[in-house]
C-alpha cells in the first residue's frame, strides 16, 4: 500500500544549501528486520541514503542536510519499504 512523503525545504542561512525535513508513513515492524530505505535526490543524483531499520517509530521525521542547492534545483524523496511499493515525491528548491 503506497504511502504519503511529506517534505518541506528550508534554505541555510549561510545559503549553503538546504534543510530538507521529510516525514513518511510506515508501520513499526518490531522484530521484522530491515524496515526500507530512504533516499535523497538533487537534480537527478543520490545524495543521501538513509536505511531504516525495525525499531522506528510510525512516521518518522528526517533532518537531511544538503549542502550546494541552488534555486531552482530539483528535490527528490523516495521511500522505499521492504514489503510495499516505493512512494516519491519531488519539488524545486525556492
Amino acid at each position: 500500500m503506497a504511502r504519503d512523503i511529506k517534505i518541506r525545504l528550508k534554505r541555510l542561512e549561510d545559503e549553503a544549501g538546504i534543510l530538507v525535513m521529510s516525514r513518511h508513513s510506515s508501520e513499526p515492524a518490531i522484530g521484522q528486520g530491515a524496515v526500507g530505505q530512504l533516499s535523497f535526490g538533487l537534480n537527478g543524483e543520490t545524495v543521501a541514503d538513509i536505511f531504516i531499520g525495525h525499531n522506528v517509530v510510525a512516521s518518522p521525521l528526517t533532518l537531511v542536510r544538503i549542502g550546494g542547492a541552488d534555486t531552482g534545483d530539483k528535490l527528490s524523496v523516495c521511500w522505499r519499504p521492504s514489503r510495499e511499493s516505493s512512494v516519491q515525491v519531488a519539488t524545486t528548491v525556492r
